[in-house]
């Protein structure tokens, strides 16, 4: 029987586990936490790294990464996934059907990564007309990540992603709705930030938050921004702080 064991409400996140914390599942989970979400994670790699430098990953076999999705959707009810690093389209297609099997209702994110913030290259490309994205909610690629935008447009709500930092195309992300419409979201602070690893995952995870909490698209992708600037000018390091 599922259950929510706590009064607050369970989120998912399935993704790369980073060691240092600073992106992956670990990062997800902490941006939940930070907006009182109970949040919970399932690794699709293991990889060796830090801030600065990526050495190599071992990818979950899918087997064992269904096994553990079904194994919490069994236990616990998830209105929202945010899904990251995965390791092929084939992959993510098995995931998604899997938690549509578990939950019809259910709102997936997927930020997908094609290289870490220190350069290694996890795919080529892994953008493509794709049964399985007419079953996501949201995507939230950067420039690029995205390829043959066209293809994709209609199929799910997908967020470009301009980047945070002031010195990359002023921080202003583009949304392109399912239902055909196009909106700009600006930094608002004018505060110096600085460059942080895993300030993808951060905000593809705290939209996810706020979709959770019940916030419109529009309002929930404006707070997670905010959120995010907090975390570019917590630190002039790369590892930013929670706040």
């Amino acid at each position: 029987m599922k259950q929510n064991s706590t009064r607050r409400a369970p989120i998912l996140t399935i993704g790369g586990f980073d060691p240092c914390a600073g992106a992956g599942v670990l990062a997800d989970v902490k941006t939940f936490e930070k907006h009182r979400l109970m949040g919970m994670a399932i690794a699709s790699a293991l990889t060796l790294q830090s801030e600065d430098e990526f050495k190599t990953l071992e990818w979950t076999k899918k087997n064992l990464l269904l096994k553990n999705i079904t194994f919490l959707c069994n236990k616990y009810h998830f209105e929202v996934v945010k899904i990251g690093l995965i390791e092929s389209l084939e992959v993510l297609s098995s995931v998604v059907a899997l938690l549509k099997k578990m939950n019809s209702a259910v709102k997936i994110i997927w930020d997908p990564v094609l290289q870490s913030s220190s350069g290694y290259v996890f795919h080529k490309a892994l953008l493509s007309e794709s049964e399985c994205l007419e079953d996501l909610f949201m995507i939230t690629p950067n420039t690029e990540e995205i390829s043959g935008l066209e293809s994709l447009k209609n199929s799910c709500h997908i967020l470009v992603t301009g980047g945070h930092n002031s010195s990359d195309k002023k921080g202003t992300d583009v949304l392109y709705t399912a239902q055909g419409k196009t909106f700009h979201f600006k930094p608002r602070n004018k505060r110096e930030v600085f460059e942080k690893h895993g300030s993808g995952c951060v905000f593809s995870s705290a939209i996810a938050s706020n979709i959770l909490k019940g916030f419109p698209l529009h309002k929930a992708i404006l707070n997670a921004k905010r959120y995010t600037e907090k975390f570019l000018y917590s630190n002039k390091t790369l590892l930013g702080y929670h706040w």
